[in-house]
């Protein structure tokens, strides 16, 4: 099968139907904000190890970058990756342009990941999927660069209506973005009630037969 034929296949581009603001990106550092993610209990649903290479996709701001960053250790690898120059240009203010040596932040395109095949060993994405005209065909490309049993971690928005948040029609049911999974190749997806604004789904890419 051909790459084209390949992506005809999948549901959409993949390209961004809202982008955040940049000059709204004091909004992602909001104590609040910060709380509801729970960004340690994520880390530990993430299981990150030391040692390891983990993929913030849509890292916006950049806030998860130092937790990632301490839990793989100097000897592991982050790459914060977003598809605005503008955030990441954020980031390196945020961090005085002094990001940790064990982190690299990138800018990726809406067509295809920078990145090799089987590279990572965790991928991360935080309130990234609502933002995609169709997401499958990023899917695809987090199913190609994670490891052979490497684990994605998603974050989204409850379809409740909310404030904060995205309205209700940009926010993406659990069964759905299980769906997308599946088609995206990646296996034993399971969703978690995060708390009274998040869920989050998890899956991995399975070991090659």
């Amino acid at each position: 099968m051909s790459q084209r034929e390949e992506h005809d296949q999948l549901e959409g581009t993949g390209k961004a139907k809202h982008h955040f603001d940049p000059r709204k990106v004091e909004k992602l550092y909001s104590p609040a904000r910060l709380k509801a993610l729970g960004i340690k209990k994520l880390l530990s649903e993430l299981a990150l190890c030391p040692g390891q290479r983990v993929l913030d996709l849509g890292t916006g701001g950049g806030v998860l970058l130092p937790f990632l960053s301490g839990a793989v250790g100097e000897k592991g690898k982050v790459v914060g990756s977003d598809n605005s120059i503008q955030m990441l240009d954020c980031i390196k203010k945020k961090f005085q342009y002094e990001v940790p040596d064990n982190v690299e932040l990138c800018l990726n395109g809406d067509e295809r990941l920078p990145f090799h095949s089987d590279f990572f060993h965790r991928v991360m994405m935080v309130c990234l999927l609502h933002e995609l005209a169709q997401p499958q065909h990023m899917l695809k490309e987090v199913s190609r660069v994670l490891r052979p049993g490497g684990r994605l971690l998603t974050l989204e928005w409850k379809t409740e209506a909310m404030d904060p948040g995205p309205p209700v029609s940009h926010r993406l049911p659990p069964q759905k973005i299980k769906n997308w999974f599946r088609k995206a190749g990646l296996t034993d997806s399971n969703s978690v009630n995060w708390n009274q604004r998040y869920f989050i789904v998890t899956a991995r890419r399975p070991f090659e037969k």
